[in-house]
């Protein structure tokens, strides 16, 4: 018997333009033009059915009202707050961060939106000029320096899907399940396009071929990636985002130019970053007046931005022992610097000239 298998794409931007107003056709409503395409910008990821749901949802609560007897745009937002894409729940892993969330490096956020945003938000531009979109992204630098939170705010801020995967994701011990979940990774990335596959910890996903230590099912997992990457179907608007503490320890082929376009280093924070951190960490603490976020910035270099927010919470710990039935406990500059003495920074001067090395001989591709 012969089986033909039919492959339905998610709908995009225009299409669930095109999917609401026929949904909102046959329904009393008042949303102008404007008002249906920002909602179809912002449904990223969701099907017909989705949709269906969600102006569903919007017609139940403009059943609260006794205002009018119109949908407005404000009943269709507030659906949207607690609708979400039926094959995120169950294949996504998502996290809402912003670039207010992640301080300083603005000259970073800056180059990596564009590298990404471009792409996968306007195709069509590469395609005019004939540029070959950029397939994917390295994030190398000190552990705790907000690599993660980076990708997911490019996913936020673009609008984009956000799928995450690790080793643990990925490696199975059962003969063949590895690869078929490197290829599941990317029908689902090609189905929820635009999308960025996010690889946290690539150098244990994607280690160097041939090195000590490397395994077969590691081998296989590498072959597996690289051929989805170069394969006979296309990534249409997929970028892959890597990120890592030891580059130096990925495979070779993974990172050549055509796969992995651009290297981007992200550094320890420094001082003006480190206390915009502070700032943001007791943000919703009392702190006393000697506390100087000035003085603690200059006394935390070498200092992760994890490790910054580890101080602050280490430095509540102190507190709660002190006094734990105070209501309103008050932060002082002394509980910052008894706590910084027990934590030191785990980056060493040697770690640091390892990335700048890395860095000279890559650059930013």
């Amino acid at each position: 018997m012969l089986v033909k298998e039919i492959k339905l794409k998610m709908p995009n931007e225009a299409d669930r333009e095109d999917i609401l107003n026929k949904l909102l056709h046959v329904l009393p409503h008042n949303l102008t033009s404007e008002e249906i395409k920002a909602i179809a910008v912002y449904a990223q990821g969701f099907t017909g059915g989705d949709l269906n749901d969600l102006i569903s949802d919007a017609e139940d609560f403009q059943l609260f009202r006794d205002d009018e007897q119109l949908i407005t745009f404000k009943d269709v937002r507030q659906a949207l707050r607690y609708k979400k894409p039926s094959i995120v729940q169950s294949n996504m892993k998502i996290k809402k961060v912003q670039w207010k969330d992640i301080c300083g490096m603005t000259q970073i956020k800056k180059t990596i939106l564009e590298i990404v945003e471009g792409p996968l938000r306007r195709p069509e531009l590469y395609k005019q000029y004939g540029i070959p979109p950029p397939r994917g992204i390295l994030l190398y630098g000190p552990p705790g320096c907000s690599k993660t939170m980076i990708a997911q705010a490019l996913a936020t801020e673009c609008n984009l899907n956000f799928i995450s995967k690790n080793v643990s994701d990925i490696q199975n011990k059962y003969v063949g399940e590895s690869e078929k979940a490197v290829r599941d990774l990317f029908v689902l990335a090609r189905a929820k396009s635009p999308c960025i596959i996010f690889l946290d910890e690539v150098d244990a996903l994607i280690p160097g071929r041939g090195s000590s230590g490397s395994s077969g099912v590691e081998e296989k997992i590498v072959n597996s990636f690289l051929q989805e990457m170069d394969g006979i179907e296309e990534l249409p608007n997929v970028m892959i985002v890597a990120a890592t503490n030891r580059p130096d320890r990925l495979d070779v082929a993974f990172i050549r130019n055509g796969r992995i376009n651009h290297f981007i280093y992200i550094p320890l924070p420094d001082s003006d970053t480190r206390e915009q951190i502070l700032r943001l960490r007791m943000k919703k603490r009392k702190v006393a007046d000697d506390f100087d976020y000035k003085y603690l910035a200059s006394k935390t270099e070498g200092y992760s931005g994890a490790e910054i927010k580890n101080l602050c919470n280490e430095a509540a710990f102190q507190l709660l022992i002190e006094d734990p039935k105070n209501p309103t406990p008050i932060f002082t500059l002394k509980h910052m610097e008894n706590v910084m003495r027990s934590i030191q920074p785990i980056t060493t001067n040697e770690m640091l000239n390892f990335y700048e090395n890395f860095k000279e001989k890559y650059g930013s591709r």
